[in-house]
């Protein structure tokens, strides 16, 4: 059986993608966050909530510049999960010997393979043209 992982995220660009570069292979891909809502009882006085789950997303096709996305822009983002487990050397922690040990994080990034723009919130159904993913040999 094959096994994977898919993540659908509906929330708000942290700020327009940007264009970045690897230092590996030279590639370029863009780079952003989105803001989903927590859902909890606290809420600010206009109704809008105090938490929200951020979550960093790589975009690996260049159409993505067409949508002309910028901060705060309502998006739907399909893609697949990355996840890095390191040492966050800022935190430490005693091990069971009594030794300062490092304190282990994971990092998850969104590897976006569709990215459609929210044109009607009232009615979260209705997008704007998919940028689909390049397809991978």
């Amino acid at each position: 059986m094959r096994t994977f992982a898919k993540v659908l995220i509906q929330g708000r660009l942290g700020d327009a993608p940007q264009l970045k570069q690897s230092s590996k292979n030279d590639s370029t891909f863009w780079a952003f966050s989105v803001a989903c809502d927590k859902e909890i009882e606290s809420q600010f006085p206009d109704g809008r909530p105090q938490k929200a789950n951020w979550f960093n997303v790589l975009c690996f096709n260049p159409a993505i510049e067409e949508l002309n996305l910028k901060k705060g822009d309502p998006v739907l983002i399909q893609g697949t999960v990355d996840v890095r487990t390191r040492a966050d050397e800022t935190y430490k922690g005693k091990g069971e010997d009594g030794k300062i040990r490092p304190v282990w994080r994971d990092s998850w990034t969104i590897r976006a393979t569709n990215i459609r723009p929210v044109i009607d919130e009232a009615h979260p159904s209705t997008f704007g043209q998919p940028v689909k993913a390049k397809e991978w040999d």
